[in-house]
């Protein structure tokens, strides 16, 4: 397995509703990295959560995993200035980015499947 989607849940945010989905993990091994392998987990994700009407979503990121976090970045996702940073300690300390508009934007929602 290259990469792995787990379960997604009402976020954890404050504040949050029910229109809003956070990600509990999100891995791609190190050996899929440039592939595109974590490009088709997010779209796949976005998906699913356009189908299901989120418009918003949230997800936590370490603030050392600068590749993480350009990741994200390139795929729309920005730094929440209103939520503080959090964790255990300084290598755990977790940054909140947020992504708006989701099934607004081109690739967020999967292709039906045609009626004949």
């Amino acid at each position: 397995m290259t990469g792995t989607r787990a379960r997604t849940t009402p976020s954890r945010s404050p504040g949050s509703r029910s229109l809003h989905g956070a990600r509990n993990t999100f891995y791609a091994r190190p050996e899929s990295w440039g592939t595109g392998v974590g490009r088709s987990l997010m779209r796949s994700t976005l998906s699913v959560w356009a189908e299901r009407g989120t418009r918003a979503g949230y997800l936590w990121v370490l603030e050392r995993n600068t590749r993480g976090r350009d990741f994200y970045r390139k795929g729309g996702w920005r730094q929440d200035p209103t939520a503080a940073p959090s964790g255990s300690g300084p290598d755990a300390v977790e940054i909140r980015y947020e992504l708006t508009g989701i099934g607004t934007r081109p690739g967020d929602s999967a292709p039906r499947a045609r009626r004949r």
